[in-house]
């Protein structure tokens, strides 16, 4: 096993190249700037008398379009899945905003803890001619927080998790040594379009790091052929690309051009 027996500077290097990738800000700030103050409240508003078994003032705020006869059933089964006491925490984890010049939609996600119980409690209200309404509403239950459940850990983290995050430093370090080379190439027709060839990579090979779930995504470009994203408190997605750009100049670039050094060497012999 390669990752075995190269020890500590490989994992190291692996850790080291990770953070690298996926440093962010707080998760929580970002989401809170996407919806003001009082929508915040509103929502939390309609999820509290959900948690206080107070069904008729949001049955009251459902869209009259979505109403039917089992609506106040269904509130009663949402609201038993919420406990009663206060919540140990309460975090906004999750936000979405679409709308026109005649209503906006907002959709928010809170996590609340009650002492070792998690859940989420999803809302979307609308906002139609000044008249809101609730237009979507779930309660999940969590067996831990969603910080703790996507967080991203080399713990047991498998041979092909390894494979992929040791992939993605080698085509990023090929892409980079591709790119400083045809930067270096005196005499390079075409400079600018074997540039933006170098630095693009070509279809997608994704893993979801917390689910261990791979996707192949045939028509994709990546930048260094290589990237790691999280959205707010969702898991990290890992993607690895071809670098076709940088392989060929790799390989066919001394035969396109001349590097200076050389060109430097030449004149002064």
């Amino acid at each position: 096993m390669i990752y075995i027996a190269a020890g500590g500077i490989m994992r190291r290097f692996i850790v080291l190249f990770a953070i690298f990738c996926l440093s962010s800000c707080n998760s929580q700030d970002m989401v809170a700037k996407f919806v003001s103050p009082q929508d915040q409240a509103t929502a939390r508003h309609y999820l509290d008398d959900l948690r206080a078994r107070n069904i008729s003032p949001v049955k009251a705020a459902i869209d009259p379009s979505l109403l039917t006869s089992s609506t106040e059933s269904n509130l009663d089964n949402l609201s038993l899945k919420i406990p009663t006491q206060e919540p140990t925490s309460v975090k906004i984890v999750g936000a979405h905003f679409y709308g026109d010049a005649n209503k906006k939609v907002i959709s928010t996600t809170w996590e609340y803890q009650f002492g070792d119980k998690w859940l989420i409690a999803d809302i979307t209200i609308q906002d139609k001619a000044g008249t809101e309404t609730i237009v979507g509403l779930h309660v999940i239950p969590l067996t831990q927080s969603l910080e703790e459940q996507n967080r991203f850990s080399l713990h047991n983290a498998g041979i092909g998790r390894y494979a992929l995050l040791i992939a993605m430093a080698l085509v990023v370090a090929i892409t980079l040594i591709a790119l400083i080379r045809c930067i270096r190439t005196q005499n390079l027709r075409r400079k600018w379009f074997w540039i933006i060839f170098i630095l693009f990579g070509f279809t997608g090979i994704t893993l979801n790091w917390t689910t261990g779930r791979w996707f192949f995504t045939p028509i994709y470009l990546q930048l260094f052929s290589a990237g790691a994203k999280a959205q707010f408190f969702g898991p990290w997605i890992l993607t690895l690309s071809v670098p076709v750009g940088a392989i060929v100049f790799l390989v066919y670039g001394r035969r396109l051009g001349k590097p200076r050094d050389a060109q430097f060497e030449l004149e002064s012999q």
